[in-house]
């Protein structure tokens, strides 16, 4: 299977475009800190915004690969799927090689190239609405040739339309409130992102995208890592 990650930094869009992608695919999206989240030996470290240690996280994801349940799957999708948040660290994709059982291994990826005053903005304006799960941003970004809008109920159709406003209950993750946690997320993504991205690219299985308008480059964004995967 071609098993295919977001790669970028926290705030890139990693899980606002994983989702539609994985729709469109009919493939599963994993979210590695979701993940980490429901295990009770990491969770407390990642709302505190530091990194879980490698052997952990690959341990945990692994044992959630194994054990996950399929039967909501449908049963037309592939044995892929679209990770979201994993591998973080050069050592995390030993330790994946080395452990893990070769159909779930990450076999490409794909960087979401964009400046981190970006991700500033859009980690300070995540949200998530506590009845549906569904996320949006109250953060637009309109500099460096991009056209980001917020992604609001109004512009994104909610199953719980009449009570997903951000007066009323709407949620932060823990770990994007405390400007200082965030900063630190974002030094230990620089300090790893690059020998990952080098081990990727180094085996011709890296494609780097810019998506300047968001949601109205999915279908492109779509179409170009289809024919990049198929070639």
């Amino acid at each position: 299977p071609q098993n295919l990650t977001l790669l970028g930094a926290p705030g890139s869009g990693k899980g606002f475009y994983g989702r539609p992608l994985s729709t469109a695919w009919r493939v599963p999206l994993f979210t590695a800190s979701t993940v980490l989240r429901g295990s009770p030996k990491t969770q407390g470290l990642l709302d505190s915004g530091r990194l879980v240690d490698c052997s952990t996280a690959s341990n945990t994801l692994l044992d959630f690969l194994d054990t996950r349940d399929t039967s909501e799957e449908n049963e037309t999708a592939s044995s892929s799927f679209l990770m979201d948040g994993f591998p973080r660290t050069r050592r995390q994709i030993d330790l994946m090689e080395t452990t893990w059982p070769a159909s779930f291994h990450v076999s490409h990826a794909v960087l979401l190239d964009v400046p981190e005053a970006l991700c500033i903005a859009k980690i300070r304006g995540r949200r998530y609405c506590p009845k549906c799960q569904r996320h949006y941003n109250t953060e637009g970004f309109y500099e460096g040739g991009f056209d980001l809008p917020p992604v609001l109920p109004s512009n994104v159709p909610c199953e719980h339309d009449t009570t997903c406003h951000p007066e009323i209950d709407w949620q932060v993750r823990a770990d994007d409130v405390d400007e200082t946690i965030v900063k630190q997320r974002l030094r230990d993504h620089r300090l790893h992102e690059q020998p990952i991205v080098d081990y990727y690219e180094q085996k011709g299985r890296l494609l780097r995208y810019t998506a300047y308008r968001g949601a109205k480059d999915l279908d492109d964004m779509r179409e170009r890592i289809g024919e990049w995967l198929q070639s």
